[in-house]
């Protein structure tokens, strides 16, 4: 059997089903459709002579028969036929359209199946061209997760590739990228997130290397991938070779990286639309560098950083006009985020859609003077929310607001009741997060009557509530809800 086909294989050796509107008589389980396999497949299905004559006929019968009903006499196939003549070009199109689909759909497998329905359709799976997105993440931690499988698969059908997801393929090593990097010459995305096993993975810096010196590469996520050396130097000289092209940056969960990372991305990625180094080992960060390195720059996630910033006045900050998402929040370590460098970290950011300060206690009414006016997700749990800052909140996006996280702040009594009254302002809100606060049954009726559009609400842990509704309600449960509050 050829490599060509052994490789196909592999993408639906877990995919069994087949498609039901299939009428080959040649239709084989698992089988690809070439010739040289169904002459060896002692499964094939015999046919006599006799047999065939009689199914061509039926065949032809029924093609003159529904050419006649309808007048068409120019037409040479059955109607149930003309899936199975499509052009090339126009059936490797909606091929590609497949794998575009969302990543939580299984997509690469649809494709497969396809494949099994007829001959034609096979070829056009098998040809490069049709493969402009992979998303092979669903064979992570599998036995095909392997340096063999992806190798025979670049070299025969990711030729074109232009975006590729090994996600949790622990066993992958140099010898699987070098070989991605030799054969994928058009990859703009690669995602190897979580490609180790324990606390290091079997990939080195020369992989890494290969990749961005072979491919024009604009999206990488090496989120949770900690090389087999120096994980901080090689990133540099990764950036060194392939920074000025990349848009969307990953590095998260890696504790190995260093606070000299920045100073490479200050210096070398000037394109940069998208940087999360989120519960890395990053502490000292210029703001202003990266401000005036990054203009580009449109979602910034330093979450769960022990960071020491070094000062600099809002007043002479650039900002960042372009941002639109922002996720500053600690949990483990205590908060760093002030009102002067959210201010100047937000600056000149109109756009800003998504706000993440949890856990910033020392942010105050000051720093909520934000020039955005299109906020729409704002988490502000474990935030010293007092009644002056939920009215300035409410006042300035309460038309916008469609996620709010108030979950575990403590004001008092009666600041828990302004700041419900507030929240009854925001007509669009769908998500409300009430998790441990000290609201009562009074409250939650308000907001229920008050919110048309509310889809989730979460009242876990909190103390003041009625017994057995404590909990998180969705959709359906939110009218159970209401009903339950009426009758206590």
């Amino acid at each position: 059997m050829s490599t060509k086909i052994k490789a196909y294989k592999l993408l639906y050796i877990n995919d069994r089903e087949l498609s039901s509107d299939t009428d080959d008589t040649d239709y084989e389980i698992g089988k690809c459709y070439d010739e040289r396999v169904f002459k060896k497949s002692k499964l094939k299905r015999k046919i006599t002579k006799h047999h065939k004559s009689t199914t061509l006929a039926v065949r032809k019968k029924s093609s003159r028969h529904n050419n006649d009903k309808k007048g068409n006499s120019d037409n040479n196939y059955p109607i149930e036929d003309t899936w199975s003549v499509l052009p090339t070009e126009i059936l490797s199109y909606v091929f590609r359209l497949l794998t575009l689909l969302p990543s939580d759909v299984p997509n690469v497998r649809l494709v497969i199946r396809c494949a099994l329905v007829c001959k034609h359709w096979c070829e056009v799976v098998k040809q490069p061209f049709t493969w402009k997105t992979a998303d092979l993440s669903f064979m992570g931690g599998s036995k095909e997760a392997t340096d063999n499988n992806i190798i025979n698969l670049v070299k025969t059908q990711f030729s074109e590739l232009k975006e590729l997801n090994l996600s949790g393929w622990i066993d992958i090593t140099d010898k699987g990228l070098i070989a991605v990097s030799k054969y994928c010459k058009k990859l703009q995305s690669l995602n190897i997130s979580f490609c180790q096993r324990k606390e290091i993975s079997k990939v080195s810096e020369n992989s890494l290397l290969a990749l961005a010196d072979k491919c024009p590469l604009k999206k990488i996520n090496f989120s949770n991938l900690r090389v087999a050396k120096n994980y901080s130097k090689a990133m540099k000289n990764f950036l060194e070779l392939s920074g000025i092209n990349l848009t969307h940056i990953n590095l998260s969960q890696n504790i190995a990286l260093g606070s000299s990372l920045l100073t490479s991305v200050c210096r070398c990625c000037t394109s940069l639309k998208s940087l999360d180094l989120s519960n890395t080992s990053v502490r000292c960060v210029s703001f202003s560098n990266l401000q005036d390195s990054c203009q580009l720059l449109e979602e910034l996630y330093l979450s769960n950083l022990n960071l020491e910033p070094k000062p600099f006045k809002h007043q002479d900050a650039q900002g960042f006009p372009a941002l639109k998402a922002c996720s500053l929040a600690v949990q483990s370590f205590p908060g760093w985020l002030t009102d002067n460098l959210l201010l100047g970290i937000t600056k000149n950011a109109e756009n800003l859609t998504h706000l993440d300060i949890r856990g910033n206690s020392q942010v105050t009414k000051k720093g909520f003077f934000l020039c955005t006016t299109k906020l729409e997700k704002l988490y502000i749990s474990g935030c010293e929310v007092s009644s002056d800052i939920s009215e300035l909140v409410f006042q300035r996006w309460s038309h916008s607001l469609l996620y709010l996280d108030l979950s575990k702040i403590k004001p008092s009594q009666e600041s828990m009741t302004d700041i419900v009254n507030c929240v009854l302002k925001c007509s669009k809100l769908t998500h409300l997060d009430l998790t441990g606060t000290s609201v009562f049954d009074v409250h939650i009726q308000h907001v229920l009557k008050s919110l048309p559009s509310l889809c989730v609400l979460d009242l876990t842990s909190c103390r003041s509530l009625s017994r057995g509704i404590k909990r998180l309600h969705s959709n359906e449960q939110l009218g159970i809800l209401s009903e339950k509050l009426k009758n206590l």
